[in-house]
């Protein structure tokens, strides 16, 4: 447990929420927590494991799968803006944890994400110039759908959060979805909620990116925004929490 630091009520796996239990291996142990679980084997020693790879591993059956116990912590998937992975005894498990739909994408809309597609961070910038009209068309999908961007709050709350508001760049929307991205998967709750929102925070000792949601259990990104540069520096963000 004190490996791991999950005794901090604010940490990535919060309080623990049941009693050490013997996996049925007879060798492996495991404790559940509010955000997620810790797995112990003599050989692996203690890894939490958490969403979105927490889900993903226990459809394939757990550490009764092909993947083992996990002998790492979870990591960002730089070969996917967002994405994460996780290293198992027999093989890494990466999700890509956010999804982009292409530009104007009609049946990409609220809880629904039948037809939703991966394009690039260009569809940011659709939605500043109103090529994507709908304000409910989805532009990022996180954790499987249970987080999502709207083009209507990313075009009233987010969009001032950048240098150059009116055009956004791929560099910064490729930034901002990692930085997004980080915080709802690595971060933990702010010490505040805002108004009927509940703030979010990566862990890092330099520029944290926020991330505001509304909503459950299928949540919106209402606003995000950095601690640096007036709230848009994405890729001091990105830099300090990858």
């Amino acid at each position: 447990w004190n490996t791991v630091q999950a005794e901090r009520p604010g940490s990535l796996l919060g309080y623990p929420t049941s009693d050490e239990t013997v996996l049925p291996d007879g060798q492996g142990r495991m404790n559940r927590f509010e955000r997620g679980v810790i797995y112990w084997s003599p050989t692996t020693g203690a890894h939490p494991v958490v969403e979105p790879i927490l889900n993903a591993w226990a459809n394939v059956g757990y550490e009764r799968s092909s993947y083992g116990y996990p002998t790492a912590d979870m990591t960002s998937d730089p070969a996917h803006i967002g994405g994460v992975v996780h290293q198992f005894q027999h093989g890494p498990l990466a999700v890509q944890a956010n999804l982009v739909p292409v530009s104007g994408n009609s049946h990409c809309h609220g809880q629904d994400i039948t037809g939703c597609v991966p394009s690039g961070p260009s569809v940011l910038d659709d939605c500043v110039q109103h090529i994507i009209v709908d304000d409910n068309a989805n532009l990022a999908l996180y954790n499987g759908g249970q987080y999502r961007l709207e083009c209507g709050d990313f075009r009233n709350h987010i969009s001032k959060h950048f240098s150059h508001p009116n055009e956004i760049s791929d560099e910064d929307g490729r930034n901002f979805f990692k930085c997004t991205s980080n915080a709802l998967i690595f971060g933990v709750p702010a010490d505040a909620d805002m108004g009927d929102g509940h703030q979010i925070r990566n862990i890092n000792s330099g520029v944290q990116g926020f991330v505001v949601t509304r909503g459950a259990p299928y949540f919106t990104i209402y606003t995000a925004y950095t601690s640096g540069d007036g709230g848009n520096d994405w890729g001091g963000c990105v830099r300090d929490s990858s």
